[in-house]
């Protein structure tokens, strides 16, 4: 038989081993909250990044926004090339969303050679293959841009330190753009 001494003594020890695990518990709570608030600050700073590149003026992105026509832009629409992020994405009115500096190197003397690097200009970055045909789906440059959040803050909700790195290819006969992290492995289809 039991005393009551001895219940009282298991009841003390059960009570100090539950207040233990408790304070475990709550450290760990504070622990996932400081991950979250640093994936939260995470994302936020790379939705700022990405939303305030800073193109700078080439040639050839400055003569194709200045000469090309049927092209339409305005300053809601300003989307910054997720490939190359050295021009502003543009809509023809045919409904073609691209980068001017995949017109630039299609339209260049020297082209693309081997596996997209450009030759004839000093910035390889200028070589981009962003095109994206969105006629028949009627989407406008905000879609893309509003995607691209998405897919930046998807990504940071995994509190990934890595980064994003965007390609445009044909698959299947439809060109996609897609999003990958080395890092973390993850990948996904933005348009």
């Amino acid at each position: 038989m039991i005393t009551e001494e001895e219940i009282y003594a298991l009841m003390q020890e059960v009570e100090e081993e539950l207040q233990r695990e408790e304070a475990l518990l709550a450290e760990e709570a504070i622990a996932v909250e400081r991950q979250q608030m640093d994936a939260e600050m995470t994302l936020k700073a790379d939705i700022a990044d990405y939303e305030m590149i800073e193109i700078p003026p080439t040639p050839a992105t400055t003569t194709m926004a200045s000469e090309s026509r049927g092209f339409k832009r305005s300053e809601e629409d300003s989307v910054p090339c997720p490939v190359c992020r050295s021009a502003y994405l543009f809509r023809t009115a045919v409904g073609v969303i691209l980068c001017p500096n995949t017109v630039a190197a299609a339209t260049s003397d020297s082209g693309i050679k081997n596996g997209g690097t450009m030759t004839g200009f000093s910035r390889p970055s200028l070589a981009c293959n962003l095109r994206l045909d969105v006629a028949s789906e009627g989407l406008a440059l905000s879609h893309l841009r509003e995607q691209l959040r998405s897919a930046y803050e998807e990504h940071g909700r995994g509190g990934c330190p890595g980064t994003l790195v965007f390609l445009c290819a044909e698959q299947f006969g439809v060109t996609t753009l897609s999003a990958s992290c080395t890092t973390c492995r993850a990948s996904a289809v933005i348009i």
